[in-house]
């Protein structure tokens, strides 16, 4: 893998495959060429990982093309729950897998994640919601949004987060 830190050079790569390797539903799961994707299984599945990793590919993605100088965050991405306590395993695996190549800094306490990236796409943020107070899922656009435990989150919270996933600029 060659490694090098985007501020000083614009050849960061990542290889995922270093990080994760995907069982064949996961893999299906993948190869799915949908911009919305829904999965059902039991526990322990790994359904969090697998999204988290498809999240992280669509930001390696995103560095394809020139983000917009008025686009901020350059990519940005929201992983929502049903409430707060429900965040636990995902935020878990996050700080677990996340490559720390990628990793600008981490604010535990909001549960955001700050990304580096190349000139075309020089960060990238991933916040942790929760979907209890719909009126407060509200932002200028997503290029990612990952709904956790989505049974659970109530028809207000979609109707709020839906629409940004189309904002002019993202992905």
């Amino acid at each position: 893998m060659t490694t090098t830190d985007p501020r000083e050079d614009t050849t960061l790569r990542v290889d995922l495959s270093e990080y994760y390797q995907p069982h064949p539903g996961q893999q299906e799961f993948h190869d799915d060429p949908a911009k919305m994707k829904y999965k059902e299984e039991g526990r322990r599945y790994g359904k969090s990982r697998s999204a988290f990793f498809d999240m992280l590919k669509d930001f390696l993605e995103s560095w394809e093309t020139q983000a917009p100088k008025s686009l901020v965050p350059p990519w940005h991405a929201w992983i929502v729950v049903p409430a707060y306590p429900q965040s636990h395993q995902v935020w878990n695996e996050i700080m677990a897998f996340i490559p720390t190549l990628l990793v600008q800094d981490i604010k535990q306490d909001d549960k955001m994640v700050y990304l580096k990236g190349p000139e075309t796409r020089p960060w990238g943020l991933i916040e942790l919601k929760s979907a209890h107070n719909p009126e407060a899922l509200q932002t200028a656009g997503l290029d990612y949004l990952w709904i956790d435990e989505a049974q659970d989150v109530s028809d207000q919270a979609f109707e709020k987060l839906i629409p940004m996933t189309t904002s002019p600029g993202r992905r």
